[in-house]
This record gives structure tokens, sequence and C-alpha cells, in this order.
């Protein structure tokens, strides 16, 4: 990524993960703001918008701006849209017992 000083919010990391259209199942990342993290989706393979990663690494690098112990991903399962409140429900999965 590039960035003049000083650097301005990216505002396509704030967009919902979208699809798009087409059938086709290609696992993709996309930066989900009220978690702070990069989690995975399942991308058509056409159209979508630019909240859109091939890796994990580069939603870290352009969306939370470094790479380190966020590292872990969290699946996006499209239940966690609200339509009420049009937000991406960010509530932890429930954890296992072991």
């Amino acid at each position: 990524m590039i960035c003049f000083s000083p650097c301005t919010e990216l505002k396509f990391c704030h967009l919902l993960p979208n699809p798009g259209p087409c059938r086709a199942v290609v696992p993709r990342y996309f930066y989900n703001p009220k978690s702070n993290r990069c989690e995975k989706f399942i991308y058509g393979g056409c159209h979508g918008n630019k909240n859109n990663f091939e890796t994990l690494k580069d939603c870290h690098y352009t969306c939370v701006g470094k790479w380190g112990n966020q590292g872990r991903v969290q699946k996006w399962r499209p239940t966690s849209w609200n339509e009420e409140t049009r937000e991406i429900d960010s509530s932890p999965p429930p954890t296992r017992s072991k």
C-alpha cells in the first residue's frame, strides 16, 4: 500500500463483504471493522467490492496496518448480518468444550 502523509482511512475497508453475482467458490478475506480483524468469506468470482483480499496478510497490511498477533482468522457467516441495524454482528462464535 502506498500512503502519502497524512495517511487517510481507507473507506473500502468498511464495506460489507460482497460475494458478487457469480457462482464460483473462491476463499477470500475481508476486513471487519467491528472486530478489527480480517475474516474469511466466499467470493463468487466477479464484481463484489474492494474489501476483498486474496490473502490474510494483504487484508491486514491494507486495513489493519500491521501484521502480527492479529493473524487469527474467523469465518464470516452470512447469518451474522443484522438486517434491522444493517450492521455485521461481530459476536464471538460459541466456544467448544474440550
